[in-house]
């Protein structure tokens, strides 16, 4: 008479037949790497074969389950890099997100009491235990040696952009950044490495303003009519083709300082902030330093989340201030208003009313989670709140009398309009505007096929044009190179940006 079977072996039958599938349909035989660890340590504990194989099987199913998910949110799987975004930022992401605190909590206890199971029991060494071991340290070792001789540009292929156990093992042995360089002979263009030039009429000051995960709500409600955040009226503005999506504001800050995109720098510029301190000897910063700019940036979260404050100073940014540095709280705090900030700035310019200041601010007041039943209603509520703080800003900026360059743009959408935009295009549009206060703009918009879309590379330069500084070398052969596709890079031929490279590594170590 059979016996109906336990429901511990029923679950450990469904784990080890998941896991099974998982392996045949990503065809990825290093989830037996993942397995190899966990079932030494379970050896010689009392269990069932099929039970340890089970348990043994689990955190290779978890690591799969949050590759899917981050893929999901960010479009890249999970890989050894993302030690530099849990460190010490995870306390700051799970004090904002009550997602984020109730996953890291679940997490830790889960893993906690997994590890508990696993190696609690005594016994001897079975047979299965003994070869199961012994097949499993060979295949090991075989695969830790193919590993070591791949192609360590794994993340740049079709195959390895999975989320898979192979993408996370070969992750162990990436590089740091390394731009991706045209052949040494493929350069049209020698440079001289001329400076920026101050404008003739004076040095304005510069405020350049990220505002958190925005966009122009005309493309979801075309009838809303902004009051001055990127309102209609304003000539200088359009759409602003950025590089991520639902998060990586890093990746557009990066983009907008350096005028490069940090995939340009291959696996290793993910977490550039992390990756290149130190190395970057070019940047928005240190070319307005040269021309007597005292150079502020006002981060929204304290300044050692992602590696911020470093990363700035080593790229020619005179003072980093934070929200606890600037009085406006603890530096916890991701529901800042904007005004708080806008005030604050407004503040330490007027510390040196006769040197130009050049100010890089970022606000936090659309940081996610928006409401889960109406999250567009709760964006156009936060976006109204910061239109307003900006106008008052603008407003004051008049009241002063001194000439003002206004730089606005929003560094990626927030994640539920991946609901309202099934392409992946559309998704990877914010907007931008640029304004002179109390003075001309040089020059008029550009029309680029029908609309004034431009690439968050181009942003600086071309604002930097409009106040009337003359552009230095690196920006000029930019400009030449990307004139056909100046809305997007990524349209330009591989052989165009690589050129370009070439040209940016001669401030890059």
């Amino acid at each position: 008479m059979l016996t109906r079977p336990s429901a511990g072996t029923v679950l450990s039958l469904a784990v080890v037949g998941l896991t099974a599938v998982c392996a045949i349909i990503q065809l990825d035989p290093y989830i037996v790497l993942g397995i190899a660890p966990f079932f030494l340590l379970g050896c010689a504990k009392g269990k069932k074969p099929l039970n340890l194989v089970a348990m043994a099987s689990l955190p290779a199913l978890f690591l799969i389950f949050l590759s899917v998910v981050k893929v999901q949110l960010t479009g890249l799987p999970l890989s050894i890099l993302d030690r530099f975004l849990i460190d010490s930022n995870i306390v700051v992401l799970a004090y904002n997100d009550w997602r984020v605190a109730v996953a890291t909590i679940v997490i830790a206890a889960g893993i906690v009491y997994y590890f508990w199971v696993l190696v609690r029991g005594r016994g001897r060494f079975s047979m299965f235990e003994k070869v199961g071991a012994s097949i499993l340290i060979t295949f090991w070792a075989f695969f830790a040696f193919k590993v070591t001789s791949s192609d360590l540009d794994f993340l740049l292929t079709d195959e390895n952009h999975e989320p898979t156990v192979r993408t996370f093992v070969k992750s162990m042995i990436v590089p740091g950044a390394k731009l991706a360089l045209a052949d040494e002979d493929d350069s049209d263009m020698r440079l001289s490495l001329r400076p920026l030039g101050a404008p003739k009429g004076g040095k304005p000051d510069l405020y350049f303003v990220l505002q958190e995960s925005t966009f122009d709500p005309r493309i979801v409600e075309p009838e809303y009519e902004p009051q001055t955040l990127f309102s209609r009226h304003v000539p200088l503005s359009g759409p602003l083709k950025v590089h991520t999506f639902g998060g990586g504001t890093w990746l557009s800050e990066f983009s907008l300082v350096t005028q490069i995109r940090p995939q340009e720098f291959g696996d290793g510029g993910w977490y550039v902030f992390h990756q290149l301190p130190g190395r970057i000897k070019r940047s928005l910063f240190t070319q307005l330093k040269e021309l007597g700019y005292r150079t502020i940036v006002v981060y929204p979260v304290p300044g050692f989340f992602l590696n911020a404050r470093q990363f700035y100073k080593s790229i020619g940014v005179d003072e980093f201030e934070d929200p606890a540095s600037l009085g406006v709280s603890q530096g916890w705090d991701w529901k800042i208003p904007d005004a708080k900030f806008y005030d604050a700035v407004l503040k330490k310019t007027a510390e040196t009313p006769d040197q130009p200041v050049a100010v890089f601010m970022l606000t936090i007041n659309q940081h996610g989670p928006h409401d889960a039943e109406r999250p567009f209603a709760d964006y156009l509520s936060r976006f109204e709140a910061s239109d307003k703080a900006y106008a008052d800003f603008l407003d004051k900026l008049k009241e002063r009398n001194k000439r003002a360059g206004v730089v606005v743009f929003g560094d990626h959408q927030p994640e539920f309009t991946k609901g309202l935009f099934p392409e992946e295009a559309p998704r990877q549009l914010t907007h931008y505007e640029i304004r002179c206060v109390n003075f001309k703009c040089v020059g008029e918009p550009k029309k680029r096929d029908g609309d004034e879309q431009l690439d968050i590379t181009r942003l600086a330069p071309t604002a930097l044009e409009h106040f009337g500084f003359e552009m230095d070398d690196l920006s000029f052969y930019a400009k030449y190179l990307f004139e056909d596709c100046t809305a997007d890079v990524t349209r330009c031929a591989d052989g165009l940006r690589l050129k370009f490279n070439r040209a940016f590594a001669s401030s890059f170590q």
